[in-house]
């Protein structure tokens, strides 16, 4: 073993964020987006949107909404989301590896990663006045999980990534008149996140020049480390929005919520048969931004019609 004591080594002063650099990449952003904000809007199929939804779920669609709840209104729920997907595929090492260049790599070439998760809202509205409201709304906007098997072929890329936001967005609504309203909203958001991947520590030593790890063969997973990222951080953003009511059963709506920059700040650890070791780290993430527009007409008592582009 004394030969590759270098190896080990000089992995080790390489740091832990040239192993990250072999794994986890932007597994959060719009990927992590849940619109699962409101039942009633859910019953709509979302179709409302920022057309003005008829309860105080409306603060986080469009906030002009509130110009048309008369006093106050408290809308809350649970919503239970699950997410199926089959995994079929194969990985070898990228062409031009010293040695290795274009062999597979060994793990399971088959997944399922199925999750169940509950994503809780609540929202508060009260009218200030004839021209104006003031609201609260309490969600998650992103999160949720994916997480593939320990063993699986892509386990230098990602094994576990997941997104937890609580979205804290005070709000208000001003009417002008019976036809246009406004609404402004400002956003504090909390995100913790934790990304997880393997690390080819054998592949490291074998192209370094200590020479391979005993036992070690191209694409094995015999001295596979653990590479986990964890970190937190609050962000801040803001959406505004415009409500038109050209008629008494037309409305049309238009919606913005801004992007909010995180730099979530933790630690990585990795752990496995060559190196054990922990130290400071960070991830920025980038929540994207969004535009809404939403049209809703009523035909009678009965029936309306609704149309929304995200």
């Amino acid at each position: 073993m004394a030969k590759h004591r270098p190896v080990v080594h000089h992995l080790r002063t390489c740091g832990i964020a040239g192993l990250l650099a072999l794994g986890s990449g932007s597994a959060f952003a719009s990927s992590f987006a849940l619109i699962e904000q409101s039942v009633s809007g859910m019953g709509t199929a979302y179709a409302i949107g920022s057309a003005g939804i008829d309860d105080a779920s409306t603060v986080f669609f469009n906030p002009a909404g509130m110009a048309r709840l008369h006093g106050s209104h408290l809308s809350g729920g649970l919503q239970i989301v699950h997410l199926s997907t089959d995994f079929k595929g194969s990985a070898k090492y990228q062409d031009g590896l010293p040695g290795v260049g274009g062999l597979p790599i060994d793990g399971k070439e088959k997944d399922d990663l199925d999750t169940t998760e509950v994503v809780p809202s609540g929202y508060i509205s009260h009218q200030y006045s004839d021209k104006v409201w003031f609201g609260l709304g309490v969600n998650a906007p992103f999160g949720l999980k994916t997480e593939y098997s320990k063993n699986w072929v892509g386990r230098y890329q990602s094994v576990k990534s997941e997104l937890l936001t609580i979205n804290i967005n005070p709000s208000m609504a001003f009417r002008f008149n019976d036809n246009v309203s406004i609404g402004f909203g400002l956003s504090a958001m909390y995100a913790d996140g934790e990304l997880t991947n393997a690390a080819d520590v054998g592949l490291g030593a074998a192209v370094g020049p200590g020479g391979p790890l005993p036992g070690w063969t191209p694409g094995s997973s015999t001295y596979d480390s653990k590479v986990k990222l964890t970190g937190d951080d609050w962000g801040y953003g803001f959406n505004t929005g415009l409500l038109l009511e050209p008629t008494q059963n037309t409305r049309i709506g238009l919606h913005y919520r801004s992007e909010i920059d995180l730099t979530l700040d933790g630690d990585a650890k990795v752990s496995g048969p060559v190196i054990n070791s922990k130290q400071d780290a960070k991830l920025d993430v980038t929540l994207p931004d969004s535009v809404s527009l939403s049209g809703y007409y009523s035909l009678n008592t009965r029936w309306a019609l609704m149309a929304d582009v995200t």
